[in-house]
């Protein structure tokens, strides 16, 4: 599919996945008005990083008043190993 004015979006976002794929990962905040496409952007890139890439998405709640740090509530699992797990 062609994101019609996203050019410069994508390029941007297709060198942090590449440059993912090669060193530590990466991490992308979306965010804008309604409607205007962040949506479409992030479907595109997720389809072209293929089988081997895991992508992480979260979405804000569809409500008046979001829940703080909605976002950011659960969009992975716990890390059960590794310098971040807990204790």
């Amino acid at each position: 599919m062609d994101l019609l004015g996203r050019e410069t979006v994508l390029q941007d976002f297709t060198g942090h996945l590449q440059a993912a794929t090669i060193g530590p990962g990466r991490m992308a905040l979306v965010l804008g008005e309604s409607g205007i496409g962040k949506t479409a952007v992030v479907e595109h890139l997720v389809q072209s990083a293929g089988p081997h890439i895991q992508v992480l998405a979260g979405a804000c709640d569809p409500l008046a008043t979001p829940r703080p740090h909605g976002p950011a509530d659960g969009p992975a699992p716990p890390a059960s190993d590794g310098p971040w797990a807990p204790p």
